[in-house]
């Protein structure tokens, strides 16, 4: 199921048009002031941010099961991998964000509300 919903995702990506594909693997820049994302147009970072904080989405239901009830749970290489994404994605996702957050931009807002709470509830 969250291989296809991954499959769902990467089709919505190669349907956008030339001009709104956003690179999807990029470098962080350790700042210190936090994690830094390439610079790009608000309106494709947003996009960018909605990818990765679907990727964050998909791998949270293992994340949940491993967090809550780990000795029930045996972690294979296939698990190990996606914790490994979900944490890289959580500092993508807050790279991509923090410089939008001076710009008070609602819709930012609205996906923070949904999207930058909840890594937080794994802490």
């Amino acid at each position: 199921m969250a291989q296809d919903l991954r499959n769902e995702l990467e089709t919505w990506w190669g349907e956008l048009p030339p001009a709104l594909q956003f690179q999807r693997d990029f470098k962080i820049e350790n700042r210190s002031d936090g994690p830094a994302a390439p610079k790009m147009e608000d309106c494709i970072s947003m996009l960018r941010a909605d990818y990765i904080g679907h990727q964050l989405v998909i791998d949270y239901p293992l994340i949940d099961i491993i967090r809550t009830d780990v000795q029930r749970h045996d972690v294979g290489p296939v698990d190990e991998e996606r914790v490994r994404r979900f944490i890289y994605n959580n500092v993508r996702f807050i790279a991509v964000l923090s410089p939008m957050v001076s710009y008070h931009n609602p819709n930012l807002w609205m996906m923070a509300n949904a999207y930058i709470l909840f890594p937080l509830c794994l802490i």
